[in-house]
């Protein structure tokens, strides 16, 4: 099949996702463009690249600064939330109080700028992802929190898992690229690397599982059962993406993520949901533990990688303290 035919075939199964998506999940408030937006950028490439420009590197200090373009479109996009937050008369205090150990670490990260080798880069990065806490307020202070999540996943599903398999299958100097030290092709889809297409591949299907689950109980009529299909479909596209691209850590994420999906629904955990706190500091204990003994051998052929038990490094070695005890926020 030529590149453009699959390129036109694809542009037109969106497009009907998205018309048929209106009916099922519209877009509660037009504010939610802006989430989706953000959340379209930050899943898949800048928007510099998309558009053949990207950084003109001259001299290193080129790579550090970035691209003025993408960093425009975000502190628009920033600011805009920030304004419609304000207009909202958000209550800062709740939100503080009910994440406070939340916003103490992101205020650690700000710390971390001080003694970063390069302060100005760290801050504007900083800033970056304090502009991921605007975009989640966003959504969480619509009058119905889950359908904005919904419909904005949705429409970014729609764009990111479609197009990932055209790029892979039909525009090779888009969708892959090969590894520096092997030469073996490597899939990235629309992101820029292959651990960004796995974690947009494991967000995907994850959400799409939990949609398909959400859509069977709700006792849907006969006349939704396209939108059924539709979803089924995707799921099977998105598996074969996750499989295609050799992303095991992907698959292992998305594994224990429906497990949790399907867990959560059964009576019994629902009764003990106020303990779930508990429970997760036990099984990050329990992990810990494996990292630490021999059991965890079984765990390295399944990621076919070495695993460093981090419980017995000092604290230098261990590589996310490390990074930010040395090198700042956003550094490395």
């Amino acid at each position: 099949m030529p590149k453009q035919l699959a390129l036109f075939i694809c542009i037109l199964f969106i497009f009907w996702l998205l018309v048929r998506d209106r009916k099922l999940r519209p877009m509660p408030s037009v504010v939610l463009w802006i989430p989706l937006l953000w959340i379209m950028i930050i899943g898949s490439r800048p928007v510099s690249l998309w558009f053949g420009g990207g950084i003109k590197i001259v001299n290193p200090g080129d790579y550090i600064e970035g691209s003025p373009l993408d960093r425009n479109i975000f502190f628009l996009l920033i600011v805009a939330g920030m304004v419609l937050l304000l207009r909202r008369k958000v209550d800062w205090g709740r939100i503080f109080a009910s994440n406070r150990w939340f916003f103490v670490f992101f205020f650690y990260f700000g710390v971390s700028i001080i003694w970063s080798y390069y302060p100005y880069v760290s801050l504007k990065r900083w800033v970056k992802d304090l502009g991921n806490i605007i975009i989640v307020l966003i959504i969480l202070t619509e009058k119905d929190p889950v359908q904005a999540f919904r419909a904005v996943f949705a429409r970014y599903t729609y764009f990111a898992i479609p197009l990932s398999i055209v790029f892979i299958k039909y525009f090779p100097e888009i969708g892959r690229y090969y590894n520096r030290w092997t030469w073996e092709p490597v899939y990235s889809g629309v992101t820029i690397g292959k651990n960004d297409l796995g974690v947009i591949t494991f967000i995907c299907g994850l959400f799409l599982i939990w949609d398909y689950i959400e859509m069977r109980t709700a006792g849907f009529r006969k006349t939704d059962k396209i939108d059924l299909l539709s979803r089924f479909v995707l799921i099977l596209m998105m598996l074969w993406l996750i499989v295609y691209a050799g992303s095991m850590t992907s698959l292992v994420c998305l594994i224990f993520g429906v497990f949790i999906l399907l867990f959560m629904r059964r009576p019994i955990a629902r009764k003990y949901i106020n303990h779930f706190g508990t429970y997760s500091i036990i099984f990050l204990l329990l992990i810990l533990l494996l990292y630490s003994v021999s059991v965890v051998n079984w765990m390295q052929d399944l990621k076919d990688r070495r695993i460093i038990p981090s419980i017995k490094c000092p604290l230098r070695q261990n590589k996310i303290m490390h990074h930010y005890l040395e090198f700042g926020h956003c550094i490395l």
